[in-house]
C-alpha cells in the first residue's frame, strides 16, 4: 500500500521494465584488476531507474538534504548500502524506497546518483570487501569509529561462536587495528576503519 501510494498516487505510475532480475557490475580489485559482481534489482524501470525497496530503518531521519546525503555516503563507505549505487552504475540511476507508512516522502525516498563521490566510495568499499574475501581475512568488527558496537551484532547469526561480549578482546583487536593502519596498508585496518584508508581519510576529502 505505501508503495502505491508513493509511486501510482494518480492511478499512473512508472512503466515498470522487470523486477528481481539479474545483473552485473565490475569493480576494482587490490590488484589493480577487474571482477564481476551480480546483483539482482528488486525493480527496473523502463527510464533505467533502478529500486531497491526497504522495510527496515532509513539511513537518515534528518530534515535537511546535506546531512541525509552526508550519512548515505559514510553508509556506502562502510559497505553497509551498496544496492542502490550498484543501481546507479550499472543502470543509469539507484534508489531505495523505504515502505514505512510513517515516513515522509522526502525521508522514504533516497535518491542515488551515479556521480563522484558516490563512484569513489562504492568502489572503496567494494575493493576491500574484494580484497578480504579473496585473501580469506575476515575478522569481526566488534567496535565503529566512534567506539560504539555495530547494530549488526544484534542480530548476527554467529554472535554465540563471537567474542563480542569480551572486552579485552575488543580492545586487542581495536589496537591491532589501529598498530596496522599506522604500519601502512592493511585488509584488517581497512576493514576495520574504511573512511581511513590512505594518508587521508575519504571522510576527510570533503563530501
Amino acid at each position: 500500500d505505501r508503495a502505491i501510494a508513493l509511486e501510482w498516487r494518480d492511478d499512473r505510475g512508472p512503466e515498470v521494465s522487470s523486477v528481481e532480475s539479474g545483473h552485473e557490475t565490475t569493480i576494482e580489485t587490490m590488484g589493480g584488476g577487474r571482477r564481476g559482481v551480480r546483483f539482482r534489482a528488486d525493480r527496473v524501470d523502463r527510464d533505467g531507474l533502478g529500486t531497491d525497496y526497504k522495510t527496515g530503518k532509513p539511513v537518515s531521519t534528518d530534515k535537511t538534504a546535506g546531512t541525509r546525503r552526508r550519512k548515505l555516503l559514510s553508509a556506502i563507505l562502510e559497505g553497509r548500502l551498496l544496492q542502490g549505487p550498484a543501481y546507479a552504475l550499472e543502470l543509469g540511476r539507484g534508489r531505495y524506497l523505504h515502505l514505512d507508512p510513517d515516513l515522509s516522502d522526502e525521508i522514504a525516498v533516497v535518491e542515488v546518483e551515479d556521480d563522484a563521490e558516490v563512484r569513489r566510495r562504492f568502489e572503496t568499499a567494494t575493493s576491500i570487501i574484494e580484497a578480504a574475501w579473496s585473501r580469506g581475512v575476515l575478522p569481526p568488527r566488534l567496535e565503529t569509529t566512534k567506539g560504539d558496537e555495530p547494530r549488526t551484532c544484534e542480530y548476527c547469526d554467529f554472535h554465540m561462536a563471537c567474542l563480542r561480549g569480551d572486552s579485552g578482546a575488543r580492545r586487542r583487536l581495536v589496537e591491532l587495528a589501529a598498530t596496522e593502519a599506522a604500519a601502512g596498508a592493511s585488509i584488517l585496518a581497512d576493514i576495520w576503519d574504511p573512511g581511513g584508508r590512505g594518508s587521508v581519510g575519504i571522510e576527510e576529502q570533503g563530501a
